[in-house]
């Protein structure tokens, strides 16, 4: 029988983070996205111990530039700027959010951003035979108040996978385009591994939140809506 024995992150009664826009002008849309970590658990009879946490970061907005960091503990990230009279905004976070990684991304009028953070870490195992990790998350996705003749986009996307075994990955993804609509909740990413004993590894887990709102297509805004993913990749732990 497989129990749940490890838990990497405290579960908690986390309330949706999602960033509260609202368009100040009636030409202008609005975008929102939220993605967090809050809880890691394994479930099968290996026992995996963890070490060595590593955490990639990255935050970026079209009005402010971007921010990145690497290291042994998170840091928090935010990039908040607006021009004409805030009727263009722009923010990106990428964060903690009572100790778990959380990743903001919003935007009204012409404007992108993008946020990821990156959570990895090794393993050992004692024992051989299949084991499960379980990651639980928090995901927001909102256009809001979209005119004729706009565009807006945005996401909210997880991924888990082993390092070095590309056949282990596991993700998904909630995304909106042009058109108003919401939705949030919790899920899993059940990452399985197959393992001996004595085994090592690495599992990384990512968060991503991306964003857009124009009324003119801009190649900076589509750039910088995939820009956190193509970061993930570049700066996950090798």
């Amino acid at each position: 029988m497989s129990n749940k024995y490890a838990t990497r992150l405290g579960v908690a009664s986390v309330l949706i983070l999602a960033l509260g826009f609202t368009a100040t002008s009636a030409q202008a849309a609005a975008v929102s996205a939220t993605a967090q970590l809050f809880g890691v658990s394994t479930v099968g009879t290996p026992i995996l111990t963890f070490s060595n946490d590593q955490y990639a970061q990255g935050a970026q907005n079209s009005l402010g530039g971007d921010l990145f960091h690497f290291g042994s503990s998170q840091r928090e990230l935010f990039l908040n700027d607006s021009i004409d009279g805030g009727n263009t905004v722009a923010t990106a976070r990428s964060g903690i959010e009572s100790d778990l990684p959380v990743t903001n991304a919003g935007t009204i009028g012409n404007a992108a951003a993008s946020a990821y953070t990156t959570y990895s870490f090794d393993y050992v195992a004692t024992g051989a035979g299949q084991v499960f990790v379980d990651f639980d998350y928090l995901y927001s996705v909102t256009i809001l108040d979209i005119q004729a003749g706009e565009q807006a986009g945005v996401s909210s996307s997880v991924v888990a996978v082993e390092e070095g075994k590309p056949g282990t990955n596991v993700s998904a993804l909630f995304f909106f385009s042009n058109q108003e609509n919401n939705d949030f909740g919790s899920e899993r990413l059940r990452l399985t591994l197959n393992v001996l004993d004595g085994q090592t590894g690495t599992i990384s887990f990512t968060a991503a939140s991306q964003g857009f709102t124009t009324a003119v297509p801009v190649p900076a805004a589509v750039w910088l809506f995939g820009s956190a993913l193509i970061g993930m990749l570049r700066l996950r732990r090798k």
